[in-house]
């Protein structure tokens, strides 16, 4: 299985032992071996394994706690595709959490894409992005979920940032009727359930000769 969103593909396959990924974005030629408890889907060793001639002593995909998260995510959602498959295609942006001297740049791209990959599932963009890249979630009981200041800054900065490519922002500005999303998160603890709940029965009409009918 292939997945990506316009800076590669991340391969997945699965294997008698688990999960094997490749592609992932700086890790040209890497592969990434995970295993996996079947009993429970749930993730176990992950190791990498250099393409020919690297040195031995050169930096490794494991060296980096949050992209190993994400890497253990992508694998136990395997089974859950294609809606969990928001994990994998995080594997083939760059990380928004990294400063670099083009760091804006990527990371507006980066939170466009993932936005409008998880309308495109049907979750709620709040809560994929802030789940996906372990940023803080205030639930409150009756209340709209709220997001971190930095998922926030993140959002203005992929809505103010120009895509040289196309001319317009990374991110249009909110529309309700297009951004409401249909479904929240996939993932352990957050079951995908209906954002507006329909009614199991048409209305009764209230006006007319066929009023109190429905």
């Amino acid at each position: 299985m292939a997945f990506g969103m316009g800076f590669g593909e991340i391969e997945m396959d699965l294997t008698e032992t688990g999960v094997t990924l490749r592609n992932l974005y700086g890790w040209p030629g890497w592969a990434i071996e995970v295993d996996i408890d079947w009993s429970t889907w749930s993730s176990r060793t992950v190791r990498d394994v250099p393409p020919p001639r690297t040195r031995s002593n050169a930096r490794r995909p494991t060296d980096d706690p949050e992209l190993v998260r994400r890497i253990r995510k992508a694998a136990e959602a395997a089974r859950e595709l294609p809606r969990s498959s928001i994990w994998v295609v995080s594997l083939a942006l760059p990380t928004p959490h990294k400063k670099k001297t083009d760091g804006v740049q990527l990371r507006a791209a980066t939170i466009g894409t993932m936005y409008n990959y998880a309308l495109k599932l049907g979750l709620s963009p709040k809560r994929a992005i802030s789940e996906v890249y372990d940023l803080p979630l205030v639930e409150a009981e009756g209340e709209r979920a709220q997001p971190s200041r930095k998922y926030e800054r993140w959002i203005a900065q992929a809505r103010m940032t120009i895509n040289p490519e196309t001319g317009r922002p990374y991110l249009q500005p909110y529309n309700s009727e297009l951004h409401a999303p249909r479904l929240w998160p996939i993932g352990r603890g957050h079951p995908l359930e209906p954002r507006r709940a329909r009614p199991a029965f048409p209305e009764p009409v209230r006006e007319g000769q066929y009023a109190g009918t429905s």
